[in-house]
């Protein structure tokens, strides 16, 4: 896979002239822009048999002074009802469950064990990310140019 983003070049050398804290801050905005459109594009291809899945997904984004490196990570935030996102990601295999246990489901009451017969995996945020990785390159480029522009004037 190959991208070429026409002007990059340009405002690669108008960030380098910045200081450290704000060049972070510019890439910190245009990352974060880019991941939104990947979480946007991630709700759209999640299933929906509850929407518990949609609203748990989010993204973290992260700064790494040391390694000067600034990444977003996309899945399930915490503390939201997604904790079963990686199980719908890479699927389950079929196994047994509740082994000499008594198990509620509902209003039923059963005696373990139970057979579990699996799911297919699902991975909705490959694709998100495959099918819109372009739209999150020209979402970073296009809050890079908004930004770059005011911090030069304030540097």
């Amino acid at each position: 896979m190959s991208v070429e983003i026409t002007g990059m070049k340009a405002l690669q050398k108008k960030l380098k002239r910045l200081p450290p804290k704000l060049q972070r801050s510019v890439v910190r905005k245009a990352v974060n822009a880019g991941s939104q459109e990947i979480v946007k594009a991630a709700r759209r291809e999640a299933p929906v048999r509850s929407k518990n899945l949609k609203r748990a997904l989010g993204k973290k984004v992260k700064t790494d002074k040391t390694k000067q490196h600034i990444t977003a990570e996309i899945g399930a935030r915490r503390g939201k009802n997604g904790a079963h996102l990686h199980l719908v990601h890479e699927g389950v295999r079929a196994h047994l469950f509740g082994v000499g246990k008594l198990l509620r489901i509902g209003n039923n009451v059963f005696m373990g064990p139970i057979q579990h017969p699996g799911s297919r995996p699902n991975p909705f945020l490959k694709r998100a990310f495959d099918n819109n990785h372009t739209t999150a390159l020209s979402a970073m480029v296009r809050k890079m140019r908004t930004t770059l522009e005011p911090e030069a004037k304030r540097a």
